[in-house]
């Protein structure tokens, strides 16, 4: 498998009906461990310079997602496309070339990040380990990247642990350039750090899309940092796609009760405004004991049998918005009411 770094082909990655899959516990009275899929059937494709948010709550399958299309963890089933490539197919060579050209930034920054070494041997690593030019060729780049992410060129002599989150971030950052890849998958890459410093790491990721043409998958939960550096965005609810499409379209006009909920607690600057939160009840189900029909269907204020017995398909609007659920034209007509409470005002 022959991927090109920098290849102008429209399509960077291309997800198709992807299923991961786990070993559960043992039940009591029974011999054999159920099937737990943590990611049932989910595709996704993400072009050349473009950036794509994954959004979901805590155990929804985003990071199992992440894992999966790095050949971290083996699919069940599905096809990962990378650079035409056709990753699930490819042997031990296969998956070091997709790991020169797909890197990774995790959430925490300092627990990726080898405290025994020294971050200008931490930025070169994935240059020795591809074998990226010769020692003098791998020293100058360590000082282009340290430069290219703001950290000072004396940090080659220091730990990790001498810099602060954001530091640590840019560190992370500068390695997961370093091989010069077409796609970096970014899970929660600002979730650890205080507000005014995901601002800058923000910008930062940003900025360097602008100079380098990388695409980034951007895995959050927070759909405020989601709504500022994606152009496209995708729902993910309990291992599903509920919603997906071009960020300014779904969040101006949200179809899906889930995200419909997610977008009224983004918070709004101006004190003086009247917002109306959806509550959700509850929390998310097991992946373990997944509802029967649509998943979302145990905490949906519009619940019908025909939620509990059929499971909705993605259904593709006029403005290029993917939406699994039965009745979003009728919600967003104001035809089908809620069967519970309306929205709590904030």
């Amino acid at each position: 498998m022959e991927i090109v770094a920098g290849a102008e082909d429209r399509t960077v990655l291309d997800v198709s009906d992807l299923v991961v899959s786990f070993r559960g516990a043992r039940r009591a009275g029974l011999t054999e461990r159920r099937a737990v899929r943590a990611v049932d059937g989910i595709s996704l494709r993400i072009g050349s310079r473009e950036t794509l948010g994954l959004v979901g709550e805590s155990g929804s399958g985003k990071s199992t997602t992440a894992r999966a299309i790095l050949q971290l963890v083996p699919a069940r089933s599905g096809t990962v496309t990378f650079e035409g490539a056709n990753l699930r197919s490819a042997g031990r060579n296969g998956r070091r070339n997709l790991r020169r050209h797909a890197q990774m930034i995790f959430q925490n920054p300092l627990g990726s990040l080898n405290a025994r070494l020294k971050v200008g041997s931490i930025i070169r690593e994935p240059l020795d380990i591809h074998q990226i030019g010769d020692r003098a060729a791998r020293r100058s780049r360590v000082q282009e990247l340290l430069e290219l992410v703001g950290l000072p060129a004396d940090a080659v002599g220091r730990f990790p642990h001498e810099f602060s989150g954001g530091q640590q971030q840019r560190i992370a950052i500068a390695r997961a350039l370093a091989p010069e890849p077409s796609l970096i998958i970014c899970d929660e890459p600002v979730a650890a750090l205080d507000v005014s410093i995901q601002a800058q790491i923000l910008q930062l990721l940003k900025d360097l899309q602008r100079t380098t043409g990388v695409s980034y998958l951007f895995i959050a939960h927070d759909l405020n940092v989601v709504r500022h550096v994606s152009r496209r965005t995708a729902i993910m609810y309990l291992g599903k796609i509920v919603e997906e499409g071009p960020s300014l379209a779904l969040f101006g006009a949200p179809r899906h009760p889930y995200t419909q909920a997610l977008v009224s607690a983004i918070p709004v600057p101006d004190p003086s405004a009247q917002q109306r939160r959806t509550v959700l009840h509850g929390e998310i189900p097991s992946p373990a004991n997944v509802p029967s029909g649509c998943r979302f269907r145990t905490r949906c204020r519009y619940v019908t049998e025909r939620c509990r017995a059929e499971e909705p398909r993605l259904e593709t609007a006029s403005d290029g918005v993917s939406v699994a659920c039965h009745f979003w034209r009728e919600i967003a007509e104001g035809s089908h009411r809620p069967a519970g409470d309306a929205p709590v005002p904030a």
